[in-house]
């Protein structure tokens, strides 16, 4: 699992010294290349975009098997999605954010799939998908990040 305070680190980390020099690598460059930020993101496909290439993975539920729902978040584009890996057909899955009302629901196709994009800038956001098993269907929800 992946803390904000982490993620500050590991890009604190990936600061370079250069002739006694504290530099950092270019985000705003960074940001362009991904093809959204924050607000921008909203509805848009990670792939696509470009945001899945920093993806970092903050929590998958549940924690063990294979079939699950995780939270994906990318530090360049202040974005998160939800991704289902083995489910049944048809299973629902969602990323949600906690204030602000954003909300992208889908339908797996297939073992595997994944939501667009919401928000993540100023909030905190979680996955969430069905989960069936024999005649039983829980709700199951990553942490809010």
């Amino acid at each position: 699992m992946i803390t904000r305070s982490r993620l500050a680190l590991m890009s604190a980390s990936a600061l370079l010294v250069a002739g006694g020099t504290l530099v950092a690598a270019p985000s705003a460059s960074a940001s362009a290349s991904a093809g959204c930020y924050a607000s921008s993101c909203y509805g848009k496909d990670p792939d696509s975009t470009g945001c899945s290439n920093d993806a970092q993975m903050i929590d998958r539920v549940p924690a063990s098997g294979s079939k699950y729902v995780k939270l994906d978040y990318s530090p360049t584009c202040r974005a998160a999605w939800a991704k289902v890996v083995g489910a049944d057909l048809d299973t629902e899955f969602w990323v949600a954010t906690k204030n602000t009302g954003q909300e992208q629901v889908r339908y797996s196709y297939g073992a595997y799939g994944w939501t667009p994009m919401v928000n993540d800038a100023g909030t905190t956001s979680h996955a969430c998908f069905y989960y069936y098993a024999d005649d039983n269907t829980s709700k199951w929800c990553t942490i809010y990040y």
